[in-house]
């Protein structure tokens, strides 16, 4: 259960309508660490015609588009693909070292930060709270090992 503004987000229809995702801070009440990341809402899988039937049928936005390695000439192949919700709701960060905590009983709340209606700006807002909070200068108070994969604790050591 995620907790925005003060109230328990645990469904898909408590989150804003046009929200692609969120940013999010996991705060390990046990030992007063955090790590903050993004979570996307919705992802596209990949679905036999059956599927991909029913569920235009029953709304849900659904896309295909030709396999350009399988397809011959005069008779495409197709990829079908459904936009079907995240694991958003049970999901604890992508750090090991978090989810060891997490699964030896500490105490944890997850907090949303800021809902983003598109993904460019999700990322930008993840980046800029992790640089505001200065996660890599201080990481002992969190689980953030780096930046985008690109900005690490022993750069800074030049």
């Amino acid at each position: 259960m995620w907790i925005y503004d003060d109230k328990k987000i645990d469904s898909i229809e408590r989150v804003p309508k046009e929200a692609i995702g969120f940013v999010y801070c996991i705060t390990n009440l046990s030992k007063n660490r955090m790590y903050i990341g993004k979570k996307s809402l919705y992802h596209w899988k990949r679905v036999g015609i059956k599927r991909f039937q029913e569920f235009k049928l029953n709304g849900i936005e659904v896309k295909r588009h030709k396999n350009k390695k399988k397809s011959k000439k005069g008779l495409p192949v197709w990829v079908y693909k459904a936009k079907l919700e995240s694991d958003w709701l049970l999901y604890t960060g992508s750090n090991e070292q978090l989810n060891k905590d997490i699964a030896n009983g500490d105490q944890f709340e997850k907090h949303i930060w800021e809902f983003s209606n598109c993904e460019k700006k999700l990322s930008f807002l993840e980046t800029e709270a992790q640089f505001k909070m200065d996660v890599i200068r201080d990481n002992g108070k969190y689980y953030n090992g780096n930046i985008l994969g690109k900005y690490f604790p022993n750069d800074l050591n030049c």
